[in-house]
């Protein structure tokens, strides 16, 4: 159990460190913080924190940073001094800009995402994510694959919104046709009916298991199959700042942000990555918690937003571990709040 201050400290060491990006010592602490204890006294408590896993030293200073385990316990219980010095201005603030940000008449609902998605850049610096609502709302409600010419087949989907996406492509020697015949039913038993985040969810994890248990030298196939679902996501997904990453990637580190670069340029990795227990609360996941290797150096922040009657989507942040946590979770807690609003009134004007 820690003291009270040596909560203090780490919950100052992380703030500290995301500030000036140097590893803190005492001097620091007492520079900034103002504390009222002796160095030596917060030396101990830092060797403490220190042993507890909460931060580490580094080999080309005295002072400490955050480690992984340091910036889960800043998240996950400091909430209340969080909430305590919760800046009420900054926050009002922040509701008003982006209201009058987004006070656009806005021809589509695309439209809305897309800039919602730079302006949520523009403000953090990092590269932001905003799944438009429809991805989560609309159905699937009919998959089927009709053959059009020896072995040539189209393969189309039906969303509940009126959606219709097809692809045509050819059916190797290597599958017999009653092996695709398999697959097709596996996917209309298990997915039609669900919505499309869902299912782009399932085809990226369980259901290549089913299939691949019943129906033999399908992978090709079935990966055309996935293709089609990607024509809808790409729709509705916006992706912006990426390039941000550069300015808090090491120089030397230039092969890295290549293959970050990399996985942020396909689909399937996005939404992998932004899939998460659904609820009205903030996800934030460090480092290691990150489903991707090149992420261990990584935050992401998430968060669902709801639109009354319109279904629901996911905004998101990926920037540093040393990011200044409050602050972001602020702004993404602001456009789950004002973003809604924004598209409900969009409907309504289009409605009308």
């Amino acid at each position: 159990m820690l003291s009270d201050r040596q909560l203090y400290i780490i919950k100052a060491i992380v703030e500290l460190y995301a500030k000036h990006g140097e590893p803190i010592g005492s001097k620091t602490l007492i520079e900034f913080k103002k504390l009222d204890y002796s160095s030596a006294t917060i030396r101990n408590d830092m060797k403490a924190l220190e042993m507890a896993g909460l931060l580490e030293k580094t080999h080309t200073s005295s002072g400490r940073i955050p480690s992984e385990k340091g910036y889960r316990f800043y998240v996950d219980n400091l909430s209340k001094l969080l909430q305590a010095e919760e800046d009420t201005e900054e926050k009002d603030l922040n509701y008003q800009m982006l209201f009058e940000t987004l006070d656009n008449p806005f021809q589509r609902i695309s439209d809305i995402i897309q800039s919602s998605a730079k302006i949520l850049s523009t403000l953090t610096n990092y590269t932001a994510f905003i799944l438009g609502p429809e991805a989560e709302h609309n159905k699937l409600i009919s998959f089927r694959v009709t053959p059009i010419a020896n072995r040539q087949m189209m393969a189309i989907i039906v969303t509940d919104n009126g959606r219709v996406e097809n692809l045509i492509f050819q059916l190797p020697p290597s599958i017999d046709y009653s092996s695709m015949v398999k697959m097709v039913r596996i996917i209309e038993e298990e997915l039609v009916g669900q919505t499309l985040y869902e299912v782009y969810r399932r085809l990226n994890n369980d259901i290549p298991k089913l299939i691949h248990r019943y129906a033999a030298n399908v992978e090709n196939v079935f990966q055309d199959i996935i293709g089609i679902f990607e024509q809808t996501s790409d729709k509705t997904l916006y992706v912006d700042g990426e390039l941000n990453l550069i300015d808090f990637m090491k120089e030397e580190n230039l092969n890295h942000f290549k293959s970050v670069y990399q996985l942020l340029d396909d689909n399937k990795n996005l939404l992998n990555l932004l899939a998460h227990n659904s609820s009205d609360t903030i996800n934030v996941r460090i480092g290691g918690e990150l489903e991707f290797n090149e992420l261990s150096d990584f935050s992401l922040i998430t968060a669902d937003y709801n639109v009354k009657d319109y279904g629901s989507g996911i905004i998101a942040i990926l920037g540093p571990t040393n990011m200044a946590y409050q602050k972001n979770i602020q702004l993404i807690e602001a456009f789950q709040n004002v973003l809604p609003v924004v598209i409900e009134r969009y409907y309504q004007h289009h409605d009308d």
